[in-house]
């Protein structure tokens, strides 16, 4: 098989701190032939300024670029859809505006899909992650097909065209929907290698606080993207064996009921209400997960104030452990 065009899709909003250093990285990319897509969701920080003063130094040799900024905000999923739109590979390989892919991230990812014979639909790999100031806090393992992450992510072009574009506005997440879609096309390969500098926050003052409502939104918009998933499996019913079939479709019921749960175990007003929900997903008290559903069950500033606390030992922990693990190094 000859080496197939690769689209390296950078999706950005409001990230001129951080751009510069994903769009270098993503020019310098070791695979070719490779096009490298760029789209800003119209910031208002000076990002496409920063894009455009990188870009005007000229590509490397064999890398075609593509700048789109968007003439109004169309938010994580539109900008993405969009994105898409604009790429020709026969992968598209997923970077985020703040993150740093390693230069040879396409190849590894081009190497194993080849290695397997193009099937796979979806490909993963691990990431070391990073704060806001680019200090390392210990290694994310590969996303696999039921906890995807988009910033560690190929998808196969047939998981954009087989079918229409899902229109699913703000309310959804891009990496859901399409590793779904990713199930129903075809295999799911993960490459144990770190290789994206992953950016988990930007900052102890925001990424440690502040954390219900994003975790809201998240539920909510994996119910939407399950949901979309299982109508378009009816839809490419006959491309899939019987057996195939309904082993996808139990999945994705099973995973937007649970979602639905932790949805109303989030939202839900009453005490009981969210009780009801914590034990539809087998809540046991003395368990770690016992404790994240417990803080939900915790009248609402209690919680979060429990919720943040462990947050912010867990964050000191992991960077302590890295920074011992980094001057050990250094004597030896």
């Amino acid at each position: 098989m000859n080496a197939p065009l690769v689209s390296l899709c950078l999706t950005c909003f409001n990230q001129k701190r951080w751009i510069g250093a994903a769009l270098e990285a993503a020019l310098a990319q070791t695979y070719r032939p490779l096009e490298v897509v760029i789209s800003d969701d119209a910031s208002t920080d000076g990002t496409d300024g920063e894009i455009r003063r990188i870009l005007s130094r000229g590509a490397p040799a064999e890398v075609k670029v593509v700048f789109n900024r968007n003439g109004s905000n169309l938010g994580n999923f539109g900008n993405w859809e969009k994105l898409v739109s604009l790429a020709g590979g026969d992968l598209i390989v997923k970077a985020d505006g703040d993150d740093i892919s390693l230069p040879d991230r396409v190849t590894r990812i081009v190497t194993t899909w080849l290695a397997g014979g193009g099937r796979a639909a979806a490909v993963s790999h691990a990431a070391e992650m990073i704060d806001a100031g680019g200090r390392r806090l210990g290694r994310l393992p590969a996303p696999s097909a039921a906890h995807p992450c988009g910033a560690a992510m190929a998808w196969r072009r047939d998981c954009f065209t087989s079918l229409p574009p899902a229109r699913l506005g703000r309310a959804a997440m891009d990496d859901v929907l399409h590793t779904r879609r990713a199930q129903m096309l075809g295999e799911f390969l993960a490459i144990p290698e770190k290789l994206v500098l992953y950016r988990v926050g930007t900052g102890l003052s925001t990424s440690l606080t502040g954390y219900r409502e994003p975790l809201i939104r998240s539920a909510r918009a994996r119910v939407v993207c399950v949901e979309q998933a299982l109508r378009e499996l009816e839809t490419m019913r006959p491309r899939i064996d019987d057996g195939r079939y309904r082993s996808l479709k139990a999945e994705f019921s099973a995973e937007a009921e649970k979602t639905r749960d932790q949805l109303e175990l989030m939202t839900a007003p009453g005490w009981r209400d969210r009780l009801a929900a914590a034990r539809r997903q087998g809540f046991r008290v003395f368990s770690g997960r016992g404790l994240v559903v417990g803080v939900y069950l915790l009248p609402r500033p209690l919680g979060d104030l429990a919720f943040n606390a462990a947050l912010r030992l867990r964050f000191f922990m992991r960077r302590t452990v890295r920074s011992a693990a980094d001057n050990l190094r250094k004597f030896r």
